[in-house]
C-alpha cells in the first residue's frame, strides 16, 4: 500500500482541516505531507498514512479533521465545474439525471485516494450505494470501534447540499471495523432553495494560506 500514489486534492484537504483543527501541530503533520513537494505531484499513500496514524492518536481531533477535508474535498471539486453545470444546468436538469451526474461525481472523490480504482457506484434503487474497496483512512492493524472512513461520508453528503440537495450519507460497513469494504448509503430528498453554508477556513487556516502564498 505504501507505494501507490493519491491526488493533490486529498493532500491540500487534509492540509486545510489540519491548519484549521490543529494548527499547533501543522509543522509535525507538513514532515509527510511535504506541501511543496505534492504541489508538482501526487502524494504517497505511505506519507498519507503517517498522518493518518497519527491523527488517531488525536482522540476527537481525528473526526474533526477528516470531517473537515472531506468537505473541503467537495467543495473544490464542485467549485471546478463548469459555471454552465453548477448554475445553469441545475436549474433546468432533470432531477434524476443530475443525481446520477453527481453520483459519478461522488465515484471519482472517493476513488481519489487510491490508485486501483476499486469504487463501484450502486445507483439503482431508492437509496444509492457507494463501495470502497481500499479506504487509506481505514488501512488499520487492528479492529477499530467506530468508522474511520468519515471524509468520505460528510465529502458525499458536502458535494450534493453544495448542488442544493437534501442529502445524508450513512457508513454502512468500514474495512476498519471488519468489514470487506466501505460502503456508503446515499439518502438524497428534494431539493432546497438556498446554498449550504460554504466549508471556510479558520483564522489560522488563512494565515498558512497567505504563509504559502507569499513570494
Amino acid at each position: 500500500m505504501g507505494e501507490g500514489r493519491i491526488d493533490r486534492l486529498v493532500a491540500a484537504s487534509i492540509h486545510q482541516a489540519i491548519a484549521d483543527h490543529l494548527p499547533q501541530q501543522l509543522e509535525l503533520y507538513e514532515t509527510w505531507l511535504k506541501p511543496f513537494s505534492w504541489r508538482k505531484s501526487e502524494l504517497s499513500i505511505a506519507s498519507l498514512s503517517a498522518v493518518l496514524s497519527f491523527l488517531r492518536r488525536e482522540g476527537d481531533a481525528y473526526g474533526d479533521v477528516t470531517r473537515a477535508a472531506g468537505r473541503y474535498a467537495a467543495q473544490w471539486i464542485y467549485d471546478d465545474l463548469p459555471w454552465s453545470a453548477r448554475i445553469v444546468s441545475r436549474r433546468i436538469t432533470p432531477r434524476d439525471f443530475r443525481v446520477r451526474r453527481l453520483l459519478r461525481l461522488a465515484g471519482q472523490l472517493v476513488g481519489a485516494t487510491s490508485g486501483d480504482g476499486r469504487v463501484k457506484v450502486h445507483a439503482r434503487g431508492a437509496v444509492p450505494l457507494i463501495e470502497l474497496a481500499g479506504s487509506v483512512f481505514c488501512h488499520v492493524r487492528g479492529p477499530s470501534s467506530a468508522p474511520l472512513c468519515v471524509y468520505y461520508a460528510d465529502a458525499i453528503e458536502h458535494l450534493f447540499r453544495l448542488d442544493r440537495f437534501h442529502c445524508d450519507v450513512s457508513i454502512v460497513g468500514c474495512r476498519a471495523m471488519g468489514a470487506e469494504c466501505c460502503i456508503f448509503a446515499v439518502t438524497i430528498g428534494g431539493r432546497t432553495a438556498t446554498d449550504v453554508p460554504r466549508q471556510l477556513p479558520g483564522e489560522q487556516g488563512r494565515l498558512v494560506q497567505a504563509r504559502e502564498n507569499a513570494p
